[in-house]
């Protein structure tokens, strides 16, 4: 079976060949290298660690320090998990369409890496001169484009994950790393 590498060799994604170019003719799968994995796995552990702090501290942070109402901060989060119903689909429609020679996940995975970072900071340092209502929309503004930047990144990187191997159990093993890498973030 060809199995396209995340970082090195030839950068095709398995779904940009041919049938007889994913089953080799002698029908024997062949699994994933464990650096293969270990590399797909490994940006999962940084997501894992913003989402955390994001989802569970957030609230804290921007009612006791930031001085925003409870509810206030309930609207934009659930505001920004309606998003994610519009946002999710339409980036996994944008990557599938995507034909670049680096395939079409990995540019809209290294694409992420600046807006997740940005948007990170946007959200854990607000300029101080902000109150009041221009403190609340800075706050939604951040939430949105954290959660549209995670986005860009989650979508095409289980879409890639998907696209390693067509193997029942090597996607368990890419899948179960990828896991775990996102939960060692979650929980550090």
């Amino acid at each position: 079976m060809r199995v396209a590498p995340f970082f090195e060799g030839d950068l095709r994604d398995v779904s940009d060949t041919t049938p007889e170019a994913v089953i080799p003719a002698d029908g024997v799968r062949r699994q994933v290298p464990l650096s293969q994995v270990f590399y797909f796995a490994l940006p999962t552990v940084g997501a894992g660690y913003m989402f955390c702090l994001v989802t569970l501290y957030m609230m804290i942070y921007a009612t006791d320090t930031l001085g925003i109402a409870p509810a206030v901060m309930g609207l934009i989060f659930g505001i920004g998990r309606f998003w994610d119903a519009i946002s999710d689909p339409l980036a996994g429609y944008l990557s599938d369409k995507t034909d670049t020679k680096w395939g079409r996940r990995r540019p809209w995975i290294l694409g992420s890496v600046i807006p997740i970072g940005l948007s990170f900071w946007m959200l854990m340092a607000p300029p101080e001169s902000l109150d009041g209502l221009t403190l609340i929309l800075w706050t939604a503004a951040a939430v949105l484009f954290f959660f549209t930047a995670q986005t860009i990144f989650v979508v095409p990187h289980l879409s890639l994950g998907a696209e390693l191997t067509d193997d029942y159990h090597e996607r368990n093993k890419i899948f179960g790393a990828r896991h775990a890498g996102w939960i060692a973030g979650y929980i550090s």
